[in-house]
């Protein structure tokens, strides 16, 4: 039985994975090329050609012309997916326009990714991909780490870099008595979807610390992620580094403190920084919880109220993918002017809704929480510690999506939430099929 291959030396098996660790260490870089704007200046209104886009394509077409597709199957999860892809399809139908369709694509090619890994991901090749993921988190850690006392961009506009100075409208700042200092962006959009990056980075390293080979420089990788994330000065990503810990320290603790034994510089290690950040950078840190000179929050309530008042207008299929920012001042007295000003509603659930009806939310959120759920009960059940880190990791990304958008709503987001979803699924399926039952920590087997 002969293989196709792009060449005698490069199997297409092996060019498949190349391309797919490229894609996973190049998550957070925001390389792109411009195309259509109907705003200028606001990302909500344009469309773009990512690298990442590129690298999907030629990952799909490489296994389509492997023909290994023996693996697709119908279950209750692709059900799900499909049934959401379905009503958001007519969605776009009943709101079609330009940008409307771009934003279904990106949905589109999001989903394609998370069936890939449900179906194709191979357990052999996690564990590289897992250390892939934490060195492109030190890269931006250490570039976030920078932007921020240098109060400046690296000049790294061939990653995504944005324009970084203090005095650059539309860029995220801290407003102290010392005057405005930009926030860490990395190589990221916005200093929030950098702390999303961040939270799911450190699960990864803690995770990698807990069943790989552990080293000493993971401690210093522990410290510069954590660092890059107070950096970001994300108070959602704050709570939700908070609640990943939280959980996973008190399951720990219930079911395996041998763990904790063998990892007993984890909780000083974050505690010392934690503590060393904000005594030595406390005027930033106090100033981000002034709530009352905080004006987004007067904005989120703002998007809020449209959100539910388009809800409320359009239940059944929604505005259309991408439409929310469109509609804007379609659902308010005094019209926005400014191009700052059009945002999506800083909540994943309302967003979905709004954009593409209740029906949809419907689908989003039995998948949301069956995925959940089923990691909730292999880890009491079973003592699985595996499915205990991915149900803290959800849990995380569960809270960012209440106060923010960016899962669905920016590239970068939606790509990490697909990845994630897709190895959580990718998991349970691997419990089913092999019927495991974790009984003791030596018992343990994972998908890396």
């Amino acid at each position: 039985m002969w293989k196709l291959t792009l060449s005698k030396k490069i199997p297409l098996e092996i060019l498949e994975k190349i391309l797919l660790t490229v894609l996973i260490f190049t998550i957070p870089f925001n390389t792109r090329k411009f195309i259509y704007s109907e705003l200028k200046g606001n990302d909500f209104f344009t469309i773009f050609i990512y690298l990442s886009d590129i690298l999907l394509l030629l990952i799909f077409a490489l296994r389509i012309w492997r023909g290994n597709l023996a693996k697709l199957k119908f279950d209750g999860v692709v059900l799900l997916v499909l049934g959401f892809l379905i009503v958001t399809f007519f969605s776009l139908l009943i709101h079609y326009n330009f940008l409307s369709f771009y934003y279904f694509f990106k949905i589109v090619l999001g989903i394609l990714l998370f069936f890939y890994i449900y179906f194709y991901f191979e357990k052999d090749w996690g564990s590289f991909l897992l250390r892939i993921f934490i060195f492109s988190a030190v890269l931006q850690s250490l570039i976030a780490i920078g932007q921020f006392f240098l109060q400046s961009d690296f000049g790294l506009k061939i990653l995504g870099e944005p324009q970084l100075a203090p005095d650059v409208a539309g860029v995220a700042k801290i407003n102290t008595d010392l005057g405005k200092f930009i926030r860490a962006y990395g190589t990221l959009v916005h200093p929030n979807v950098l702390g999303a990056f961040l939270i799911a980075s450190i699960a990864a390293l803690v995770y990698k610390m807990f069943f790989l080979k552990k080293s000493k420089i993971d401690y210093l990788f522990l410290t510069l992620i954590i660092g890059a994330l107070f950096f970001s000065f994300s108070r959602a990503a704050y709570l939700a580094f908070f609640i990943f810990n939280f959980l996973l320290l008190f399951y720990i603790i219930k079911f395996y403190r041998v763990w904790l034994k063998k990892n007993y510089f984890y909780i000083p290690v974050i505690l010392v920084v934690i503590f060393l950040l904000i005594l030595f950078f406390k005027p930033f840190f106090i100033d981000r919880f002034h709530l009352e000179k905080d004006d987004s929050l007067r904005w989120r309530s703002f998007y809020s109220r449209i959100a539910v008042n388009m809800i409320k207008n359009n239940f059944l299929l929604g505005v259309g993918p991408g439409n929310f920012v469109r509609k804007l001042n379609n659902y308010t007295d005094k019209p926005l002017k400014n191009f700052w000003e059009f945002q999506p509603v800083h909540n994943v659930f309302l967003l979905i809704s709004a954009e593409n009806g209740l029906l949809a939310l419907v689908f989003f959120v039995v998948f949301f929480f069956y995925c959940i759920l089923h990691l909730l009960k292999s880890a009491i059940k079973n003592k699985d510690l595996t499915a205990a880190f991915l149900f803290c990791l959800l849990m995380s990304f569960f809270i960012l999506m209440l106060f923010d958008h960016y899962f669905w709503s920016i590239w970068q987001g939606f790509l990490l939430l697909c990845i994630t979803l897709g190895m959580t699924c990718r998991y349970l399926f691997y419990l089913k099929q092999n019927n495991v039952n974790f009984q003791s920590p030596n018992s343990i087997k994972t998908m890396i």
